[in-house]
């Protein structure tokens, strides 16, 4: 969800600073704002695996399950 108003934003700005007469920030904030769109959702997959992996560190460390995979924590 955070991706399209990042991408919004980079677009907009670049497109401010083209409009002072600089096409080459211009193109290479659209293609900024194309490789935003591109990274979030990566690095969210990432972000929540590792966040998830810590949960479950700590359902381990503290319940100590004898038969509880990651999929239950």
């Amino acid at each position: 969800m955070a991706a399209a108003p990042a991408t919004l934003l980079v677009l907009v700005l670049s497109l401010v600073t083209g409009l002072s007469g600089d096409a080459t920030s211009a193109i290479g904030g659209i293609v900024g704002a194309f490789a935003v769109l591109l990274r979030y959702p990566i690095a969210t997959a990432i972000g929540l695996s590792v966040v998830a992996g810590l949960y479950h560190l700590l359902v381990l460390l503290i319940l100590r399950p004898s038969n509880a995979g990651f999929g239950t924590t």
